[in-house]
């Protein structure tokens, strides 16, 4: 099970498809939870996360960047913040 997981050297978790992206952002930005126990993960000191650009739709990077770190506002980012 998941204790069994981390108690793993390191971890690598790989998700691919946009029908994983509710489920990347759960394990990856959401609170540790028995609903998604793979978010207990997040508990892991080496862990990596590899996804792809559909996979990762929903991750706060992709929907909102300008909240994780400094952006470049081209017209179009600007559009999209303040629709957001």
């Amino acid at each position: 099970g998941i204790s069994t997981m981390l108690s793993a050297k390191k971890i690598n978790l790989i998700a691919w498809g946009e029908d994983k992206a509710q489920v990347v952002k759960s394990i990856a930005e959401d609170a540790s939870s028995p609903a998604c126990p793979a978010s207990l993960l997040q508990r892991h000191d080496n862990i990596s996360f590899y996804v792809e650009d559909n996979s990762a739709n929903y991750l706060t990077r992709n929907v909102a960047p300008w909240l994780v770190g400094p952006c470049e506002w081209t017209p179009k980012f600007i559009r999209k913040a303040v629709v957001w």
